[in-house]
């Protein structure tokens, strides 16, 4: 199998859409409020970051701290809610609830695994088979590119998505908790995968995209 249909078998193999991902969010066109993480996006960072905190893993299944989560939610609602894209804080604490609650469902099916950052990854997933890895967070979802051919291959889908061509697997995968959040237009398609190939001096790349706050960042993986 060559590595093109390697890596789109390893997104259609490991399909985790999480259902809230398609129904969390009203549609947005504004594509200034979506993006790789800018200035105005490091606070929302900083809560998800806090939040994560209270969302931990015991018998094999995610639990969280509701109290915790929901007062902290209302404390620091107007940086939360920048893009306006939730109706209340309690509307928000329950997008994180069914995110969770999917998560554990996949788990509980046999065939994912939480891992040390509290991610799923399917069982039976092998990066030497498959060319990437895919981890699935309540937040959204991560997309491990370890090569430069991981890289070429996710810029080429990427590109063609922003040309208006109708793609299923990889990256239409990888971009999903973005795709109702913010209104994916081919600018914004492109500028990924620009952010994308500047990884590929360094030669692998970690693509993180959230639902909430609408955004993505891109880093080395080492």
């Amino acid at each position: 199998m060559n590595k093109k249909l390697k890596l789109t078998s390893a997104i259609l193999s490991t399909s985790l859409l999480i259902t809230p991902i398609s129904g969390i969010i009203n549609k947005n066109d504004n594509l200034a409020k979506a993006g790789e993480i800018k200035k105005e996006n490091n606070n929302i960072q900083k809560h998800i970051e806090y939040i994560d905190t209270q969302i931990y893993l015991e018998n094999n299944n995610l639990k969280i701290n509701k109290n915790n989560i929901l007062n902290y939610i209302k404390q620091n609602w107007n940086e939360i809610n920048i893009n306006n894209q939730f109706k209340s804080p309690e509307d928000f604490y329950n997008k994180i609830q069914n995110s969770v609650h999917d998560l554990n469902k996949q788990v509980n099916s046999g065939f994912y695994k939480y891992n040390n950052n509290k991610g799923t990854t399917p069982k039976f997933q092998s990066r030497s088979s498959s060319g990437i890895q895919v981890e699935n967070y309540w937040w959204g979802r991560e997309t491990r590119m370890y090569d430069t051919e991981d890289i070429d291959e996710a810029v080429s889908i990427l590109r063609n998505i922003s040309k208006g061509a109708t793609v299923i697997g990889i990256m239409s995968y990888a971009i999903a908790p973005l795709a109702v959040t913010s209104g994916v237009t081919g600018v914004y398609t492109a500028h990924m995968a620009d952010k994308i190939e500047g990884w590929r001096y360094h030669g692998n790349c970690k693509l993180k995209v959230f639902w909430a706050g609408g955004y993505f960042t891109t880093d080395k993986l080492w």
